[in-house]
């Protein structure tokens, strides 16, 4: 992983203020390459968790993991101690 592509991105970052928090870049589940830009503080991100759902039960649908026709398992059945 060249890591001049990744110092020209975080320059972007400051000089366009994208807020980015960090990039980490994988292949075959490998780390190549980390940068961060902000501490690991926890943020209120609002909205975002339904985009990282909608992904994430999309790739489990693509894999077969799930059909998007099958009923969902009353929550009852999967904690019962804690609902």
């Amino acid at each position: 992983m060249d890591g001049e592509l990744l110092d020209e991105f975080l320059r972007a970052n400051v000089d366009d203020n994208l807020g980015v928090y960090g990039i980490c870049v994988y292949q075959d589940g490998s780390p190549l390459a980390e940068r961060r830009m902000r501490s690991d503080d926890r943020v209120n991100l609002y909205s975002v968790s339904k985009t990282f759902t909608a992904v994430a039960v999309g790739m489990a649908e693509a894999e077969g993991r799930l059909g998007l026709d099958e009923v969902p398992v009353r929550r009852e059945r999967l904690v019962p101690a804690y609902v």
